[in-house]
C-alpha cells in the first residue's frame, strides 16, 4: 500500500517543476488548482500542507515555498528513494527507541522523499503525517487528573518511565523537572505516551473511563491530518531511473502476477492486473485526473507514472495480501517481485521532467 504521503509527493514534485520554469509569480488560478487537491488552504475537510527548508523555521505554504525555491535557483524538484540514499528515518518522540522499520511506520515516514535539486547540492526533503488529537484538553488538565487519583504516584512513575525511554525530554527522571519542560510543541508526543501508561494493567477500568471522559469534554473540531515536508539532509548527487528499463521490468512483474492470478482462479486479480498493463501501453484516457496534473511529464511518463501506483494493489483487508492463496508456492516471489517495482517506477517517471545537467547528477 503507498504511505499516505507518496501521492502527494508525487503531486508537489510535479506542480512545482511546473511552477519552477516559468518565473511568473503564482496566480489565482494556479493557487485555486492546489486549493482543490487540498494544499494549500487549511480546511477542516482538507489535509495542510507545510513545508519546513530549515530545522528551526515555521512551517511554510506550497506557494510559498516555491518563491523560496526560486529565490535560491532551484533547477528542479525529483523524488528520491532515502533507503537508496542510505537516509534513515524521522527519528525521535515516542518511537526513538524502536526499531528502524518499525519506527518509519509509526513515525509516519516514507521511503519516498522530495529532493530539490539546487546549484551544487541536492536537498532532500521527508515527508511525514501528523494526525491531530482527539481533544484539546491540555497539561494542566492532565496534571490535575493525576494528582486526583490515588495511584498518582504510579502514574507520576509511568510517565517518567515514557521520558526515559521513548520521550526523553529531560536527562534526569525528576518530575518537577519533567513538567517543566513540556512546552506545546510537545503535546501530542506527551498524550500518546500518557495512553500508553493509562492502558497498563495496573490503572483500573474506571480511571481510564474517567480520563477518557475529561477528553471527550474538549473535542478537536479538526481531525484532518497535516503532511510536514521537511529538509533533512544534503547530498552531492541521487539515483536517476531510465524511463524504459523500469517500463519493462513493470510490464514483467504485472504480467507475472496476472498469469498467477489465472493460475490461481482469481479472475478480478488478473483483469487488475490486466487494465495496469494495458495503462502501461498508452498515455491515460483524455479526462484521465492524473493527466492535467501531471502536465510536465511526457505521455510515456504519465502512463508509467499512473500504472505503478494502479499497481500497489498491497494492504490490508480486501488488498492482494488477504488473497486465500498467499500461502501458495509462487505467491511470495510473484508479490515480492512487483513490490520492488513501484518506487522505482515512481521515481523514473517524476524524475523524468530533468533535462540538461539535472539529469546526470
Amino acid at each position: 500500500m503507498a504511505h499516505y504521503t507518496d501521492p502527494v509527493a508525487v503531486l508537489v514534485a510535479a506542480q512545482a517543476n511546473r511552477f519552477l520554469s516559468t518565473a511568473s509569480p503564482l496566480d489565482v488560478a494556479d493557487l485555486e488548482a492546489m486549493t482543490r487537491l487540498g494544499l494549500t488552504q487549511d480546511r477542516d475537510d482538507w489535509a495542510i500542507l507545510r513545508f519546513f527548508p530549515a530545522d528551526d523555521s515555521a512551517g511554510i505554504r506550497f506557494d510559498l515555498w516555491i518563491d523560496q525555491l526560486r529565490a535560491e535557483r532551484a533547477k528542479a524538484v525529483g523524488l528520491v528513494d532515502r533507503q537508496e540514499l542510505g537516509l534513515t528515518g524521522l527519528r525521535g518522540g515516542v518511537m526513538a527507541a524502536m526499531p528502524e522499520a518499525v519506527a518509519d511506520v509509526f513515525n509516519a515516514t516514507s521511503r519516498l522523499a522530495l529532493a530539490v535539486h539546487g546549484r551544487t547540492m541536492i536537498e532532500v526533503y521527508f515527508g511525514r503525517v501528523l494526525f491531530p488529537r482527539p481533544s484539546l484538553i491540555g497539561l494542566s488538565e492532565l496534571l490535575a487528573f493525576i494528582e486526583g487519583q490515588s495511584k498518582r504516584q504510579a502514574m507520576k512513575e509511568a510517565l517518567l518511565w515514557q521520558n526515559e525511554h521513548n520521550l526523553h525530554f529531560v536527562e534526569r527522571n525528576d518530575w518537577l523537572a519533567f513538567v517543566a519542560s513540556i512546552d506545546d510543541s510537545r503535546m501530542d508526543d506527551l498524550f500518546m505516551a500518557w495512553n500508553h501508561c493509562l492502558s497498563n494493567e495496573a490503572f483500573p477500568d474506571e480511571v481510564r473511563e474517567a480520563w477518557y471522559a475529561i477528553e471527550s469534554s474538549k473535542p478537536n473540531p479538526r481531525q484532518a491530518p497535516s503532511i510536514d515536508f521537511r529538509r533533512f539532509a544534503s547530498v552531492p548527487k541521487a539515483p536517476r531511473g531510465d524511463l524504459e528499463t523500469r517500463r519493462r521490468s513493470l510490464r514483467e512483474a504485472l504480467d507475472a502476477a496476472r498469469k498467477y492470478a489465472e493460475a490461481q482462479g482469481a479472475a478480478n486479480w488478473a483483469v487488475h492486473f490486466g487494465d495496469c498493463l494495458g495503462v502501461l501501453k498508452g498515455p491515460p484516457a483524455p479526462g484521465h485526473p492524473m493527466t492535467k496534473i501531471l502536465a510536465m511529464l511526457a505521455p510515456d511518463a504519465v502512463s508509467l507514472l499512473v500504472a505503478a501506483l494502479s499497481a500497489d494493489v498491497f494492504g490490508g483487508m480486501g488488498s492482494w495480501n488477504d488473497v486465500p492463496f498467499q500461502k501458495e508456492p509462487g505467491y511470495r516471489a510473484v508479490s515480492d517481485r512487483l513490490h520492488a517495482e513501484l518506487l522505482p517506477c515512481i521515481i523514473a517517471a517524476v524524475n523524468s521532467v530533468m533535462t540538461g545537467d539535472i539529469k546526470n547528477i
